[in-house]
């Protein structure tokens, strides 16, 4: 069995879809610290397991230093996909927006998502200086 999402068909880090679940479905006070890295933990177990029965190397296989990265660097994802569906076009109840929108970007600032995009983005930082 298969689904095909075909608002947003893409090939990305399967952390994008994790991240973008986990961060905007659960209520407030429900997803801590400890839960996001066990559910975390959970899928990266089973995630690798599949890798193994597909016979894929070891070297695709994903840690969860390199998921918990993505996992925050794709959190941006989550943010962007609301603030269309809810704040610029009529895909999304805007009421669930005012809702979602503030939870995420508390949860973004929890996991540190600006840290890890400025990692991603490196000495391009210097650009926005003058450098």
């Amino acid at each position: 069995m298969f689904f095909y999402d075909m608002q947003c068909v893409a090939a990305e880090h399967c952390m994008r879809d994790v991240s973008y679940h986990l961060l905007s479905c659960y209520n407030d006070g429900e997803l801590d610290d400890d839960v996001e890295e066990e559910l975390l933990a959970f899928y990266l177990k089973r995630f690798n397991e599949y890798l193994r029965l597909d016979s894929t190397s070891e070297d695709a296989w994903l840690g969860y230093e390199d998921a918990y990265f993505h996992y925050r660097v794709h959190s941006f994802w989550a943010l962007t996909a609301f603030v269309i569906s809810a704040g610029a076009s009529e895909l999304m109840d805007r009421a669930v927006g005012e809702v979602v929108l503030p939870r995420l970007s508390r949860r973004l600032l929890r996991i540190d998502a600006p840290g890890a995009l400025d990692l991603v983005l490196g000495d391009f930082s210097r650009f926005a200086k003058g450098a």
